[in-house]
């Protein structure tokens, strides 16, 4: 950064190549590099990276987004959505929040054919509620 970059993207440094899309985006401050606003991770770190994005199971979208918000390397939506369709966790819990459908009712003839009843608190007072389906 500090040197600028080479004319064609053949004389750059090819650990640095897959950089050279973004070059213009590509800023330091503090002595960290950042694409944007995102901090990049060097590949010394990333397995760490990794790690913290994942340590809450959160699946691989929510992963995915959570690291965007503040990281950047190339390659990492893919090596996140590696890490966690390998992790035994997130693969036993995948499915078991999944939406049940809405079940209808036949509407009913007559008033107070078909009643519900709930009982619940608020405030330290207690209440019941009926409702007329």
């Amino acid at each position: 950064m500090e040197s600028g970059w080479p004319v064609r993207k053949s004389q750059v440094d090819p650990e640095l190549r897959e950089y050279w899309n973004i070059k213009e985006e590509i800023s330091v401050c503090a002595d960290l590099l950042l694409r944007s606003d995102k901090l990049i991770v060097p590949s010394s770190l990333r397995e760490e990276m990794l790690s913290q994005i994942h340590s809450s199971h959160l699946g691989i979208e929510k992963c995915k987004r959570r690291a965007r918000d503040i990281l950047f390397w190339p390659g990492m939506n893919q090596q996140i959505a590696d890490l966690v369709s390998k992790c035994n966790t997130c693969n036993m819990y995948r499915n078991s929040q999944a939406k049940e459908p809405l079940k209808s009712h036949e509407l009913p003839e007559r008033p107070w054919q078909k009643i519900t009843a709930d009982l619940f608190e608020l405030d330290k007072q207690e209440y019941a509620v009926m409702v007329d389906y």
